[in-house]
């Protein structure tokens, strides 16, 4: 396993288990106070344990953490829907309208028909998009631009992304990083992830043949003035909310890439330690806050270790002492003349 899968790998996994143990911790750490053993609401009734423990801090994190995983998965499936729209809003070719030299090209990388897209436009776009079904969407303009050899290094590029699915990691990380905003190193990781994919990508690129001065000419080709600028053409479709993986995502990953490319290796920038202490701290706060210890020591007992306790602890008289019952009491005498009728 090389060093760059190992970055992909963790990149993706790190932030979303972080992520997955917050929502664990706020939502499951209160359910203590249902079935735990200093849960009282076996004992009473359910309104007065709402009165009771309410507003306290295990269910006011059960709260919390569920408004969070109703922020994610609004914001997931808000960026599904609007990358939906915009392709379908795409005006596809038809197959049979496709250019020969995208036929060969697909026949040698052995990619099938089904896993791209090919649609009109003007500018030079080439990306993976599709969070169920990711296809590789090629412009018209890209075709005519590119060469045998550049269109063979874009395919095999972005066909790494559809076949790691790569859009909807990609997603998940986007709105998991915005959803638990307050721990910062999940964007951190979020960014490691899309240079560690782009590396990755890449490295299947250079495996052709000239595949390194072919994936040099696409990026100089496709790369608009305004990317050399700073800018993007994949900057339209990242504001309006999509899962698209351009080719060019933006400049400092651009520098990085053609580092690579030119065998110089390449750099990740460091995480910033204060950045992860902050969320180091954040995530302590919170288990702190959602600890069960908190209400332990003030709950009520329940009803079994009640009634163990009555049953097993006997009752303590003076030494010496005979028990005599009161006087409204009777007592069965046989020898009464009443009580032996």
């Amino acid at each position: 396993m090389s060093l760059a899968y190992r970055r992909y790998r963790w990149s993706f996994f790190l932030p979303a288990s972080i992520g997955a143990a917050v929502f664990a911790v706020l939502f499951f750490s209160p359910l203590h106070l249902l079935v735990g053993r200093n849960s009282a609401s076996a004992c009473a009734p359910l309104a007065a344990f709402i009165q009771k423990n309410w507003p306290g801090p295990h269910l006011a994190a059960a709260a919390l953490a569920l408004s969070l995983f109703v922020l994610f998965l609004f914001l997931l499936f808000r960026e599904i829907w609007n990358t939906d729209r915009h392709l379908r809003s795409l005006r596809l070719l038809a197959p049979s309208l496709w250019s020969n030299n995208l036929s060969l090209a697909l026949h040698e990388l052995q990619i099938s028909r089904q896993a791209v897209a090919v649609f009109e436009a003007a500018d030079s776009l080439c990306f993976s998009a599709g969070f169920f079904r990711p296809k590789i969407y090629l412009s018209s303009g890209a075709i005519k631009t590119l060469n045998d050899a550049e269109l063979l290094a874009v395919l095999s590029h972005e066909n790494r992304h559809r076949r790691y699915r790569d859009p909807a990691r990609s997603t998940i990380l986007r709105s998991l990083g915005r959803s638990l905003f307050f721990v910062p190193v999940i964007k951190l990781l979020e960014k490691r992830f899309a240079v560690a994919k782009e590396i990755l990508a890449d490295a299947d690129a250079l495996k052709l043949k000239n595949g390194g001065l072919a994936l040099a000419g696409a990026l100089y080709k496709l790369s608009s003035p305004g990317l050399r600028s700073g800018g993007s053409p994949a900057e339209a479709l990242a504001k309006a909310g999509q899962v698209a993986l351009a080719l060019f995502a933006d400049r400092p990953l651009l520098e990085i890439r053609i580092s690579y490319i030119a065998g110089q290796g390449h750099a990740l920038s460091p995480l910033k330690l204060s950045k992860i202490i902050l969320s180091a701290v954040v995530i302590s706060a919170l288990l702190v806050f959602s600890a069960p210890g908190s209400l332990a020591k003030e709950s009520a007992p329940s009803c079994a270790s009640l009634s163990e306790n009555n049953a097993t602890t006997p009752i303590k008289q003076p030494a010496g002492a005979t028990y005599a019952p009161p006087d409204y009491i009777t007592t069965y005498d046989p020898h009464h003349p009443q009580d032996a009728d």
